[in-house]
């Protein structure tokens, strides 16, 4: 299974609407492009991850292979690699949830030795420093989403 995206804007509230990788089908609120489910113009698509077997995590409703955040979520989860989440995270099964209220910063599954611009490695994960003003998420297949630009196995952007 591809590694899910897993960044926020501190600015945000829960967890982040962006694109995901597509898997049989797109969750409601999201449209199909190419390896991506892209966030619908209009859909009023809720913030998703990729589901890890049949559970997901606290706050999050399963649609077919993704969870999607409920209406009061107020917490952002993303897979766990491996037993250890990064740091300020918490672990809950297969995935890694943080209150939004405490996000200092943004975190990605690290793909290899290296991370994005901006940020460092932690273990299985790259952290982005308190200040970090892009988001990344992992690449799927060999192209990055509209708006997102390659930098090697990841799609970078400036946060909105």
């Amino acid at each position: 299974m591809a590694a899910c995206l897993v960044t926020i804007h501190p600015a945000q509230a829960r967890q982040p609407v962006r694109p995901l990788p597509y898997h049989s089908r797109c969750p409601t609120g999201y449209v199909a492009s190419g390896s991506y489910c892209l966030p619908a113009k209009g859909g009023n698509p809720r913030g998703a991850l990729v589901k890890v077997g049949r559970i997901c995590p606290q706050g999050f409703m399963g649609w077919g292979n993704y969870c999607l955040g409920t209406p009061n979520n107020r917490r952002e989860a993303m897979q766990k690699v491996g037993n250890i989440c990064p740091q300020g995270w918490s672990g809950s099964q297969n995935y890694c949830t943080i209150a939004t209220d405490n996000k200092r910063r943004e975190a990605i599954t690290r793909v290899g030795r290296g991370c994005p611009t901006g940020f460092k490695p932690w273990g299985d994960y790259c952290l982005g420093s308190p200040s970090q003003e892009r988001e990344a998420m992992v690449k799927v297949g060999r192209l990055c989403p509209a708006g997102w630009p390659k930098f090697g196995t990841y799609c970078l952007r400036t946060a909105k």
